[in-house]
């Protein structure tokens, strides 16, 4: 008797865990399949659509990282604003304090904010959140990108300068940090670095369009200052 007696409030325990799993499985699939649908009208270029199904994801599961920051996502391709996209990244680290995608998301949104606002905080907060992500991950290319960003818009070319430069030690066979060190050349008026810059993005992706048609208008500038001189 003792035995039965101890056994059925386990079989109840047992019971309702496979009953809460069912739910969450179920839960998992109804929010995978808005998901899909999310990204299935973001390829049609329905970004209304396309939120509103992140949306109903993410409510579906408020605990899955993954699914508020495609809500982020889709709040920027809806243009609701970095607010917005911000509050949901938040949302996923409140999840999941650490998570180093939407800790890197976030330093994104960031910076894209302070880009579009040029306000002193927006640029402050932004360099002061990316340096403590490179305090812990000081070998991640994306993120001295972002740094070098960062310091662009404060004014601070030296910090941008060597902050791109890393990025490009860090990721060789990327045309980006050479291409983001030759337009901050070109803004400062150093045009044999910006085309050296340019150079070295060619040399790492010969058909990126975006360096050859500035290599092209920095050599034009180039010629044009040869000949007047």
């Amino acid at each position: 008797m003792g035995t039965r007696t101890v056994a059925r409030p386990v079989i109840a325990v047992l019971a309702t865990v496979a009953a809460l799993a069912l739910v969450a499985g179920g839960l998992d699939v109804a929010a995978d399949h808005r998901a899909a649908a999310a990204a299935s009208a973001t390829r049609r270029g329905d970004h209304a659509t396309a939120l509103a199904q992140a949306q109903r994801a993410a409510d579906l599961r408020p605990d899955e990282v993954r699914l508020q920051l495609l809500r982020a996502r889709m709040l920027v391709d809806a243009d609701r604003g970095t607010a917005a996209a911000l509050a949901a990244v938040d949302d996923a680290l409140d999840v999941s304090p650490g998570d180093p995608i939407a800790r890197h998301e976030r330093a994104r949104l960031l910076v894209t904010r302070a880009g579009a606002t040029h306000l002193p905080d927006d640029v402050s907060t932004a360099r002061a959140y990316v340096g403590s992500l490179l305090a812990d991950d000081p070998a991640s290319s994306a993120l001295w990108l972002l740094a070098g960003s960062a310091a662009e818009l404060d004014g601070d070319g030296a910090a941008a300068e060597q902050a791109f430069q890393q990025a490009a030690s860090l990721a060789p066979r990327s045309a980006t940090p050479s291409l983001e060190l030759a337009l901050l050349y070109q803004g400062e008026d150093r045009l044999d670095e910006a085309r050296d810059a340019a150079d070295a993005a060619l040399a790492r992706e010969p058909g990126n369009t975006q360096a050859r048609s500035l290599r092209d208008q920095v050599q034009a500038r180039i010629d044009t200052r040869t000949t007047t001189g």
